[in-house]
């Protein structure tokens, strides 16, 4: 369409629309490149309000022909090489194909190669591309190395899969950058149409933001993201990544992100947020203010759920928040088991505050739910809500297996097991840690109709010292209409070696049937 090799000052290509563009061939054999627009040299480009592909036209711009390619095929919408400064900005890229079921290719903008300044890839709508191939489905991916790196307010909808191994890669950097990493404010489907549709049934990945290189002391922002419209027409295994970070930057601030009425067909993995790096001494990282807006389901008969995951290691001195959260109105079908919020980074002297997150409305089928989990560091665990969760399985509304934590203010309430075997409800368990501070929590509404596992408002089996003090506890319930061998237990230590309880109120534990002599315990040694 367009290439530009060119060492000047400055080169700026705007405003032309490229359609029409065709590369086919009668033999299967033989793979075609369609690359719309080329920058190469050393100059400072503006690549700007340029439109490839027509709007209304499918396979407007193609490479292969559909179904009889099999030689690799690919499309790069804008392909950026050059070496000097570069700002893409404005531009459409619509209706490409990439043909050919080899490991054909489609990327909307590809930037490579610069080594300083800033690149700038804002404000670009990427719509309605497609691959027959298994080499990907990309819309903005960076390799080049710069200073400073946005991806901000850019569109990417309409994306269609029809190879089962295809990966789908919406947003992605992969160059190392030294001072800053901003994607923000991206719409990953909107109102004019959903992020991805997948005919077939689906192996390949679904990742839609993943940061996986990073200067030491560059600083992440991933804010104001919006994902939506993930959809499987076909029951796939395709795990799902929606916000992933891998590289050891500075800081990281992933936040105010929102994942909108997602119902995804799939039994493979899903992790809404993940970030799997270790801090250094000085390091932060912030993930505040994530939601679910509207609903998520998940369809698909088995896998496991994480809302957030880190499991690393982060140093003494560094800081982590984890604030201000609502991951909510959420079901799960078949044996998919909820892992919740799950942060075990840190070492003993890393500090770490889970805060006023909300987790509600939560229903599994067959597996189990586990709310929170917690463990590593020391700071505060408090002013969290988790309500009505429910599953025909375990449920457990926070588990701290590790660090020294003052967990409270607290409201847990509304957890119930439907099992009718071995399923039991726990509001808060402790299972290790240094010194865990327990106090002003309120837990009711816990539930069971299981033969054979307790309902407990507090579980206590291991830890050096444990303050369990003024929470408050009521309506637990074991609702069991057979002889069963587990009841009603306000608080329970199993284990620990120094554990100091005082001052709690209990009161309302019920047992429908008595099977035990001892069914109901108000705290149990």
């Amino acid at each position: 369409g367009i290439y530009f090799n060119v060492a000047t000052n400055s080169i700026t290509v705007s405003g032309n629309t490229i359609t029409a563009l065709s590369a086919s061939s009668s033999n299967a054999n033989t793979g075609f490149a369609v690359y719309p627009i080329v920058v190469s040299g050393t100059g400072v480009f503006t690549v700007s309000s340029n439109t490839i592909g027509d709007v209304s036209t499918a396979n407007s711009i193609s490479a292969g022909t559909s179904p009889t390619t099999t030689a690799i095929c690919s499309i790069r919408g804008i392909f950026a090489i050059a070496t000097g400064g570069m700002t893409i900005t404005g531009n459409t890229i619509q209706n490409c194909s990439a043909f050919g079921t080899g490991a054909s290719f489609f990327i909307g903008i590809n930037t490579t190669t610069l080594a300083s300044g800033t690149l700038d890839i804002n404000n670009n709508n990427i719509l309605n591309n497609t691959t027959a191939g298994t080499g990907g489905l990309q819309g903005i991916l960076n390799t080049a190395s710069v200073a400073t790196l946005n991806i901000t307010g850019n569109v990417l909808r309409n994306f269609t899969l029809s190879n089962t191994g295809c990966l789908l890669l919406v947003i992605a950097n992969s160059g190392v950058v030294t001072t800053a990493i901003n994607i923000n404010s991206n719409q990953l489907g909107n109102t004019g149409g959903g992020l991805i549709t997948s005919s077939v049934a689906s192996t390949g990945s679904i990742t839609c933001i993943s940061n996986s290189f990073g200067g030491s002391t560059a600083a992440l922002s991933i804010q104001f993201n919006d994902i939506r419209g993930i959809q499987h027409t076909i029951a796939a295994t395709s795990p799902h990544n929606y916000i992933q970070n891998t590289a050891t930057t500075l800081s990281q601030n992933i936040s105010n992100n929102t994942f909108t009425n997602l119902n995804v067909n799939t039994s493979g993995d899903i992790y809404f947020i993940r970030n799997a790096v270790s801090l250094t001494a000085s390091g932060t990282k912030t993930i505040n203010s994530n939601s679910i807006s509207g609903t998520f389901a998940k369809t698909g008969s088995s896998g496991n759920v994480y809302f957030y995951l880190d499991n690393e290691s982060s140093a003494a001195g560094a800081t982590i928040n984890n604030n201000n959260n609502n991951f909510s109105n959420v079901t799960l079908s078949g044996s998919n088991i909820l892992n919740g919020w799950s942060n075990s980074d840190g070492a003993s002297a890393t500090i770490k505050n889970v805060q006023n997150n909300t987790f509600s409305n939560i229903t599994g089928s067959t597996g189990g739910l586990f709310i929170m989990q917690i463990a590593n560091g020391t700071g505060s665990i408090s002013g969290n809500t988790i309500s009505n969760c429910t599953t025909q399985n375990t449920v457990t509304g926070l588990i701290s297996s590790a660090g020294s934590f003052n967990i409270n203010s607290n409201t847990i309430t509304g957890l119930s097991s439907t099992s009718s075997s071995s399923a039991s409800v726990t509001g808060i368990s402790i299972t290790g840690g240094t010194t865990q501070s327990i106090y002003q929590n309120t837990i009711s509404s816990l539930s069971t109709t299981s033969t054979s596992s307790a309902v407990t408002a507090i579980s206590i089996s291991s830890g050096t010292t444990i303050n369990i003090y003024k929470n408050k506890i009521y309506g637990l319930a074991n609702n069991s209409t057979s002889f069963f061998s587990a009841g009603v237990v306000g608080i329970n230590i199993g284990g620990g070696t120094t554990n100091t309880v005082y001052n709690n109120y209990i009161g309302d534990l019920t047992v429908s049937t008595v099977g035990i002599s001892d069914a109901i315990r108000g705290i149990g040694v």
